[in-house]
Protein backbone atom coordinates (compact mmCIF):
# COMPACT_ATOMS: atom_id res chain seq x y z
CA UNK A 1 0.00 0.00 0.00
CA UNK A 2 3.08 2.28 0.75
CA UNK A 3 4.35 1.75 -2.50
CA UNK A 4 0.78 2.62 -4.24
CA UNK A 5 0.65 5.59 -2.28
CA UNK A 6 4.19 6.85 -3.46
CA UNK A 7 3.65 6.22 -7.49
CA UNK A 8 0.71 8.26 -6.76
CA UNK A 9 2.65 11.00 -5.57
CA UNK A 10 2.17 11.01 -2.05
CA UNK A 11 4.68 11.67 0.56
CA UNK A 12 5.15 9.47 2.88
CA UNK A 13 7.78 10.15 5.40
CA UNK A 14 9.76 7.29 7.36
CA UNK A 15 8.69 8.50 10.70
CA UNK A 16 4.96 7.94 9.71
CA UNK A 17 6.22 4.54 8.42
CA UNK A 18 7.77 3.55 11.73
CA UNK A 19 4.38 4.39 13.32
CA UNK A 20 2.18 1.92 11.42
CA UNK A 21 1.43 -0.91 13.41
CA UNK A 22 0.71 -4.21 12.36
CA UNK A 23 -1.00 -6.67 12.43
CA UNK A 24 -3.31 -4.65 14.49
CA UNK A 25 -5.81 -5.75 17.48
CA UNK A 26 -4.87 -7.24 20.97
CA UNK A 27 -4.39 -10.83 21.28
CA UNK A 28 -8.03 -11.68 22.34
CA UNK A 29 -8.82 -14.63 21.06
CA UNK A 30 -11.17 -13.32 18.17
CA UNK A 31 -13.19 -15.45 15.42
CA UNK A 32 -15.58 -13.27 14.64
CA UNK A 33 -15.57 -9.76 12.40
CA UNK A 34 -17.16 -7.91 16.09
CA UNK A 35 -14.77 -9.72 18.20
CA UNK A 36 -11.96 -8.38 15.84
CA UNK A 37 -13.56 -5.21 15.53
CA UNK A 38 -13.42 -5.49 20.08
CA UNK A 39 -9.89 -6.62 19.30
CA UNK A 40 -8.54 -3.25 17.16
CA UNK A 41 -10.89 -0.68 19.40
CA UNK A 42 -9.21 -2.05 22.65
CA UNK A 43 -5.55 -1.53 21.10
CA UNK A 44 -6.73 1.92 20.04
CA UNK A 45 -7.87 2.81 23.57
CA UNK A 46 -4.56 1.05 24.90
CA UNK A 47 -2.20 3.29 22.67
CA UNK A 48 -4.48 6.26 23.20
CA UNK A 49 -4.18 6.16 26.76
CA UNK A 50 -1.16 5.31 27.28
CA UNK A 51 -1.56 1.65 28.37
CA UNK A 52 0.24 -1.68 26.84
CA UNK A 53 -3.08 -3.61 26.77
CA UNK A 54 -1.66 -6.05 29.82
CA UNK A 55 -4.23 -7.69 32.34
CA UNK A 56 -5.33 -5.59 35.47
CA UNK A 57 -4.23 -7.86 37.78
CA UNK A 58 -0.52 -7.38 36.39
CA UNK A 59 -1.04 -3.83 36.89
CA UNK A 60 1.58 -1.87 39.36
CA UNK A 61 0.38 -1.14 42.17
CA UNK A 62 -1.82 -4.08 42.00
CA UNK A 63 -5.21 -3.38 42.65
CA UNK A 64 -6.92 -4.60 45.72
CA UNK A 65 -9.56 -7.02 45.96
CA UNK A 66 -12.74 -7.20 47.63
CA UNK A 67 -13.34 -10.17 49.19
Amino acid sequence: MLNALRENGVSVSDEFVQSLRGPVGLDIGAKTPEEIALSIMAEILSVLNGHNGKPIRERQPALAVAT
